[in-house]
């Protein structure tokens, strides 16, 4: 007799990014900014480059998200940022 096993490998749903909002009834209003890396980053497969430029796009989101709805970039607080995919994202969420 001859048993095969199959596995199946779950797809990720790929990394989007933009900025979300969340408007709470009670507390403050979140912004979770998502961003990739730089082309030049990631064509060289160097994770602190990759790191760091996917932080820079995610805060620039930011910035512009916040001022398209007439706020101020000085007036949030970072609560949590996320590296994914090896740092070829990174996830910012913010405090408003």
């Amino acid at each position: 007799m001859i048993l095969f096993a199959f596995c199946t490998v779950k797809n990720k749903e790929p990394v989007r990014s933009g900025v979300k909002i969340i408007k709470q009834e009670t507390g403050p209003t979140l912004f979770i900014a998502t961003a990739r890396a730089s082309k030049a980053s990631l064509q060289k497969s160097r994770r602190a480059m990759m790191q760091t430029t996917s932080c820079d796009a995610a805060k620039l989101l930011l910035k512009k998200e916040l001022k398209h709805s007439g706020m101020s970039f000085n007036q949030i607080t970072i609560t949590e940022a996320e590296l994914l995919e090896k740092g070829e994202f990174c996830r910012i969420t913010a405090e408003y």
